[in-house]
């Protein structure tokens, strides 16, 4: 149903895609997606995009590019909302080709975050690591999406994930380096110039392969089809500013967003067995 589907998938060229970006392209992300658990589209995104993002939170990079630390650590901060930020997370075209793989309509489950990945010259691998670093899951209704800041080579640190591992019932962790290999002795390797994005679904045992000395900057936005949804009134106050009007967004982005920034209700909102609905009181 999902391949029949491809044809569906439609394409919108915009400024900040690359311009060797087309349909061949997002249709063999969408079956390495399925057939794998993810894939990757090297410089989806255009260097001017990525650099006038950059250009717009270097106070937040350069801060990032200060940790001196021995340990092997992860650093993610919040990102206030903005018309480059929804551009890059909610891109049409990706947002497409999730669409198709949910087949129903999805949206955020976290809000916008960078994320910085820092792994010293000389540190040593910890027993209780910080980071993701052993094979795991997330969990099955998890959707993850990364956009590289910084060109990423194949050598460099970069996250791993078995191919075809999303469809197995998998336990969440305790993945030897053996058994990955014993699964396939190949993975998929996600690393490229900036502007690169890679995605998986929740249930593909994935990992972080820390390689001393190369650290990575990236984007990290997650989806769901409606479940495990990360509500927070504190990130909603800090990601929203005056110089951001929410509701000005397009009524496809709004409705992906709606869970983590809930609408308005025109008749309110009841609350029953410690839950919140919108009201159906038709007296109201």
């Amino acid at each position: 149903k999902n391949i029949q589907s491809l044809e569906k998938l439609t394409f919108e060229k915009n400024h900040n895609i690359s311009d060797n970006i087309d349909k061949k392209i997002l249709d063999k992300a969408y079956l390495d997606l399925f057939n794998s658990g993810g894939c990757v589209i090297d410089g989806y995104f255009n260097s001017n995009t990525i650099e006038f993002f950059k250009k717009n939170n270097e106070v937040l990079i350069d801060d990032f590019k200060k940790i001196d630390s021995n340990e092997i650590l992860y650093r993610a901060e919040l990102l206030k909302l903005n018309s480059s930020v929804c551009d890059l997370w909610l891109d049409q075209n990706l947002m497409n080709l999730i669409k198709l793989f949910f087949q129903k309509d999805f949206y955020a489950r976290n809000y916008p975050y960078m994320v910085y990945t820092h792994v010293p010259n000389n540190g040593k691998k910890e027993e209780k690591s910080k980071v993701a670093d052993s094979w795991h899951l997330d969990h099955s209704t998890l959707f993850n999406l990364h956009i590289l800041l910084e060109d990423v080579s194949e050598n460099d640190t970069c996250m791993e994930i078995l191919p075809g591992s999303h469809k197995f019932l998998n336990i969440s962790s305790l993945y030897s380096d053996k058994v990955a290999k014993e699964f396939s002795q190949k993975t998929i390797k996600c690393f490229g110039k900036k502007g690169t994005i890679y995605m998986h679904t929740g249930n593909a045992v994935h990992r972080l392969n820390p390689i001393k000395g190369s650290n990575r900057l990236n984007l990290h936005f997650e989806f769901s089809a409606g479940s495990n949804i990360f509500l927070d009134a504190d990130n909603i106050k800090n990601s929203l500013d005056s110089n951001f009007d929410l509701y000005s967004l397009d009524e496809n982005r709004k409705n992906i967003l709606k869970v983590i920034y809930p609408q308005k209700e025109r008749k309110g909102y009841d609350f029953k067995n410690g839950k919140i609905y919108p009201t159906n009181f038709k007296g109201i």
